[in-house]
């Protein structure tokens, strides 16, 4: 169905999707997996760096801080963006959880609903090996999140458990009016 699109990607892929997804504002984009991609290349820059620096500097057009200024998903981020799904791995020595962490803060201060999984104890390949803990957990996360982006809740009879659809029903909402005020 061309009208629900969940746009993927891992590692260099999903900071590409993400910056496709966040900056286009395509109304048939319903969601976006990121599969502990470097989404947020500006606090990496900002945190000293790092193993990915080069491979950034190349993307991004240059190693001063207004280019990644100008490619960071980040700056597109708004409440009417589609929900967002990072599987992260706590040990990952490439792209620092600490990255992904500091973009939902962002992500969630612009009400736009996402959710994160930090997989304790696994690095950067935290899919690899379909039997591993990493791919299960990761496979799981990912089938739900479909389940919960592609289909409404009034539309998942017949097609996975009710339970399925239920997982990431509000996904993270953004903060409240309340906390809106006080932050």
């Amino acid at each position: 169905d061309e009208g629900k699109i969940v746009v993927v990607g891992e590692g260099q892929g999903a900071y590409l999707a993400c910056l496709y997804a966040f900056r286009s504002k395509d109304p048939s984009v319903k969601g976006i997996m990121n599969l502990h991609g470097m989404c947020d290349p500006l606090t990496y820059y900002d945190g000293g760096g790092g193993a990915l620096t080069p491979e950034l500097d190349l993307l991004v057009g240059g190693s001063e801080r207004k280019f990644y200024w100008e490619y960071s998903p980040w700056r597109y981020v708004s409440d009417s963006s589609p929900p967002l799904l990072t599987v992260h791995g706590t040990l990952d020595t490439e792209v620092p959880i600490w990255v992904s962490d500091n973009f939902h803060a962002w992500v969630h201060s612009r009400s736009c609903r996402h959710y994160i999984a930090r997989v304790i104890a696994e690095g950067a390949n935290l899919q690899q090996g379909f039997y591993s803990v990493g791919g299960q957990i990761c496979r799981y996360c990912l089938e739900h999140f479909l389940a919960s982006v592609r289909w409404p809740w009034s539309e998942c009879a017949g097609r996975v458990g009710p339970a399925d659809c239920d997982v990431f029903p509000y996904l993270n909402p953004g903060p409240s009016a309340t906390e809106a005020e006080a932050g």
